[in-house]
């Protein structure tokens, strides 16, 4: 994990600490607590990213991150209830970098086909012929499998 994720998880961790009333915590527990607190987001992430392929989508969107709640056992209501009461601290010991600029140009992996009129437009276009009904592999084979096993037994024989 990078370092800017990991001081921004250890800080959410200090955060809740925290605002649990406690005033000190050793080292070790809060590294600790960070690590939990990172494989306990991958997880939901994870449930989430399930629940969106069964959907048969390939981008999340609330109601799959609402599911994968659920199977954890978080209420959204109670989770925003949370949110609201806790005052927010901000960290000052975190500097944050400035985002890159986004592409101004997408390029293209390789040219693609206007889809039929019956696809919904949201989906992906299709890619030209020209990358998938070709390919410059020969699928030919060097010799049929019944002089192979001929040549296999002639060599079995001249052996013995």
């Amino acid at each position: 994990m990078d370092e800017f994720c990991a001081e921004i998880l250890r800080s959410v961790v200090i955060q809740l600490a925290q605002t649990a009333g406690f005033e000190k915590a050793q080292e070790s527990a809060i590294n600790t607590l960070t690590d939990v607190l990172r494989e306990y987001l991958i997880e939901l992430a994870n449930a989430t990213r399930g629940h969106t392929q069964m959907s048969g989508r390939t981008e999340s969107n609330f109601f799959d991150m609402q599911i994968a709640f659920e199977d954890y056992g978080v209420s959204l209501d109670d989770l925003y209830l949370y949110v609201s009461e806790v005052d927010l601290i901000l960290p000052s010991d975190i500097s944050l970098s400035p985002l890159p600029a986004p592409p101004t140009k997408q390029i293209p992996l390789f040219e693609t086909v206007p889809p039929p009129s019956f696809v919904p437009p949201f989906l992906i276009n299709y890619p030209a012929d020209v990358y998938y009904k070709s390919t410059g592999v020969a699928l030919t084979r060097e010799r049929e499998p019944s002089v192979v096993q001929k040549s296999k037994l002639a060599e079995k024989w001249q052996v013995c």
